[in-house]
């Protein structure tokens, strides 16, 4: 039995990449790495807008501006996360290494950065260090984190 061009098509997961159709493949992922970019963003900025407030004398003028960065970088990465994939299945470059990557990227921007922020800028620094209080805080910011990251896993299970 010999295998035709279209038996061996079938047989490649992707294409050859080439010329333009190559660059094509970038376009979807320069959105995701956009996306990833505003998430650590937004977790750089809580956390100096936390240093700001957690010294000898609080500058909370100065943390404000940051936490409110923060947050606005999370409502960037949120349209950066909205265009990644409509790209890809425009232009028919969907990847598995772009899904991978682009659930990472929901993980640590729409998880990790807002738990991060809502700690920083919601409570961290007015409950004393390891009071039962100070711990709750944690666990309600981890168990925010881990319930975006079991919708994300169950999502794409």
């Amino acid at each position: 039995m010999s295998s035709t061009s279209e038996d061996l098509e079938h047989e490649r997961p992707n294409p050859p990449r080439r010329g333009l159709r190559k660059g094509l493949y970038l376009l979807p992922s320069a959105f995701t790495a956009a996306n990833i970019g505003m998430g650590f963003f937004s977790v750089m900025a809580s956390l100096r807008g936390f240093q700001l407030l957690a010294g000898t004398a609080p500058d909370i003028a100065a943390a404000a501006s940051h936490f409110d960065s923060a947050a606005i970088a999370i409502g960037w990465a949120l349209l950066f996360d909205m265009v990644d994939g409509r790209i890809a299945r425009m232009t028919k470059t969907t990847t598995e290494i772009g899904i991978q990557l682009d659930s990472i990227a929901d993980v640590v921007t729409f998880g990790l950065a807002p738990a991060i922020l809502a700690y920083v800028w919601g409570y961290g620094v007015s409950l004393t260090e390891g009071s039962d209080l100070h711990r709750l805080a944690w666990f309600l910011s981890f168990m925010y984190l881990m319930c975006g990251a079991f919708r994300l896993a169950r999502c794409h299970w």
